[in-house]
């Protein structure tokens, strides 16, 4: 009976560590395949179902033996080592799982297979731990691409740094990335315009023709084209099947596979960089990295070339310019008293080429005006010692034929770190000319204001902007402004002031907006102001050529004139009124014999029923119409003719 409770106590314990030994397996994070000595694989826990993609209920019929694949993936021989009773460490290798959790999806493991023996060394099982190692290989890859990357870009720089051709920079990166990437054709193109493409440096292995000439961006198929908009970099296996590519000539140009890396600058698209492959080809995410680094290297390397180019070319011409122009250029070692200056500046100052070169300050102060060397004195003094170290005037030279030449100087005291003076770098500018000119337009200005000022008028000169250029004091006289008006300087204030002035402000303001609004009129009128003054105005635009210049706005104040016109008007009528009275007839003639005026008497006389028939012809025939002996009478011998024509 004892033994029989040992032995069920036995069995039950050796359930329980079965049990426990079960679980634990199925717990640990590596897959774990147990074989027996026939193949067969008798046991496996769940890391191994979800590594592989397979229940353990599907391994009835399985053999490890047996597998051809083991066979031909060279890994047999490591596990026929572990069946004969030696460990074996078996290389790690990629595969691609077929179904289960990874499906698809490339992984990479590193396994273990060892021998169990038990007591007499007869093998009882074999044991296979697979590791997952997908992740390390995958940090390894992108470490190795990565270093690769960054070796191809140092390299890149160094050539780069050895050549200031952008064209070589450019060049020598497409060759680098064709042979780093193994691709068929690479190179660069740049923006003629926004929707044109010019091909310039290129690299091919051969299989492919380098491209050139343009090629308009809408050949790359509207999806695509927005995507480069957008400054996207982006490869694509097979372009014949690529919906962004869809309408694109990619074809037409044997590019089956390409990458993209668009270049933007100030949120423009002005180059690009490409890499063409002539078959279906899937680029790698370090591939495409790889090509946008480059591109921004590249470009950043060439703008760098392009700009040190124009710095040097606009050296060439400023140098060429100072020489064919007044300008000259100076620099004066404070510290040791020597002014180092190029040729223009010694043919201003009437130096020799040698004495302007670590000459004195003060043999070119010999050559400025007497009465300009003083103030020319405390300016440079001024400079050295003033925070800002600037220093600007313009004087008069003395040359040594006595001609006077005005200059304008200018330049910037540089201290050392104790605040030193020592350098005294500057130009000179030959001014005279604009001197010249500025006398000029200062005599033909005081030349106006004279000419406005003898004028009875009220003058108003105005600028193209509205603003009130020049005005006499009759102007003044005339509208009363006050003084702020006057102050502001402004046309709109002005009219606003003066609008109010006058019997209709609207239409006062009407009419000058609509002179103002077409600049090739003038306009000519008459003003009613409030207190029974009238003006009259005349405004006509002021151009020269094609150009508007402003305005110019006259004033006569003719409420005098309109007053003596108007008495003259009721004297008129009031003698009318006389002639028509009269039983008489009355007419008067011009020198030609023209009737200017008559009576209602001499219209009856005549037997004119209106005005109009008399008035503006001549009437002699009606009047005599012929000599009483009946011949007829010739405008020469009538009294009324001869009389209009000699008073």
């Amino acid at each position: 009976m004892n033994d029989l409770v040992a032995g069920a106590n036995a069995d039950e314990t050796l359930r329980v560590s079965e049990t426990r030994f079960s679980l634990l397996i199925d717990q640990l994070p590596f897959s774990l395949q147990i074989v027996d000595p026939s193949g067969r694989t008798v046991r496996v826990n769940r890391a191994w179902e979800k590594l592989w993609g397979i229940t353990f209920a599907e391994l009835s019929n399985y053999n490890l033996l047996e597998d051809e694949q083991l066979v031909e993936k060279g890994i047999m021989p490591y596990i026929l080592r572990a069946f004969s009773g030696e460990a074996a460490e078996i290389p790690a290798l990629p595969y691609v799982p077929n179904r289960g959790h990874y499906k698809g999806q490339e992984r990479w493991t590193r396994s273990i297979i060892y021998p169990v023996l038990d007591e007499h060394y007869a093998l009882r099982e074999v044991v296979l731990i697979h590791e997952d190692i997908t992740e390390r290989v995958g940090a390894e890859q992108k470490l190795r691409a990565h270093e690769a990357r960054q070796d191809l870009l140092l390299r890149l720089l160094q050539r780069q740094r050895e050549t200031a051709d952008p064209d070589a920079m450019m060049a020598a990166a497409a060759e680098a990335v064709g042979r780093h990437l193994r691709a068929n054709r690479v190179g660069f193109f740049e923006m003629v315009d926004d929707e044109t493409l010019r091909f310039t440096v290129s690299w091919t292995d051969g299989v492919l023709e380098p491209l050139s000439g343009t090629l308009q961006a809408a050949s790359l198929g509207a999806g695509y084209l927005a995507q480069v908009r957008a400054g996207r970099t982006l490869g694509f296996a097979d372009t014949s099947r690529e919906p962004l590519t869809a309408g694109s000539l990619f074809g037409e140009i044997a590019a089956r596979a390409i990458v993209g890396a668009p270049i933007i600058r100030n949120g423009r698209w002005i180059a690009g960089l490409y890499v063409n492959h002539s078959q279906v080809r899937a680029w790698h995410d370090d591939d495409i990295a790889l090509v946008r680094e480059v591109a921004d290297q590249t470009w950043d390397a060439v703008e760098r070339a392009r700009a040190q180019q124009a710095l040097h070319e606009t050296q060439v011409r400023l140098e060429a310019t100072l020489v064919a122009s007044e300008i000259a250029t100076w620099t004066w070692d404070v510290e040791h008293n020597r002014v180092t200056a190029d040729q223009n500046l010694a043919r201003m100052f009437t130096l020799s080429p040698e004495a302007a070169v670590g000459g004195s300050l003060e043999r070119y102060l010999e050559a400025v005006h007497p009465e300009d060397r003083g103030r020319l004195q405390s300016i440079i003094a001024e400079a050295l010692h003033s925070p800002s170290g600037r220093y600007e005037i313009d004087y008069r030279v003395l040359r040594a034929d006595s001609s006077v030449r005005w200059v304008a100087a200018r330049g910037q005291v540089e201290r050392n770190a104790e605040g030193k003076a020592t350098r005294f770098p500057g130009v000179v500018i030959d001014i005279t000319e604009r001197k010249r000119a500025e006398e000029g337009v200062a005599y033909q200005k005081r030349l106006l204001e004279a000419l406005t000022e003898s004028v009875l008028d009220a003058i108003l000169i105005v600028s193209p902007e509205g603003r009130v250029v020049h005005f006499n004091e009759r102007f003044l006289e005339m509208w009363r402004f006050p003084p702020e008006v006057i102050a502001s300087r402004s046309d709109a204030a002005a009219l606003q002031w003066a609008a109010q002035a006058t019997t209709d402000p609207a239409g006062f303001l009407a009419r000058v907006t609509e002179i103002y609004a077409n600049p090739d009129r003038s306009i000519r009128e008459e003003l009613t102001m409030r207190d029974g003054r009238v003006y009259e105005r005349f405004g006509s635009p002021i151009r020269s050529g094609d150009a508007r210049l402003g305005w110019v706005w006259t004033f006569r104040d003719v409420t005098q004139a309109r007053a003596a016109e108007g008495a003259l008007r009721e004297k008129e009528a009031f003698v009318r009124l006389l002639l028509d009275s009269a039983a008489d007839g009355f007419y008067g003639v011009d020198r030609e014999g023209v009737t200017t005026f008559c009576n209602a008497a001499f219209l009856r006389m005549l037997g004119f029923k209106r005005e109009e028939e008399a008035i503006g012809k001549k009437l002699h025939g009606v009047i005599h119409h012929s000599q009483p002996d009946g011949k007829p009478y010739a405008n020469h011998d009538c009294p009324i003719y001869r009389t209009a024509q000699t008073g």
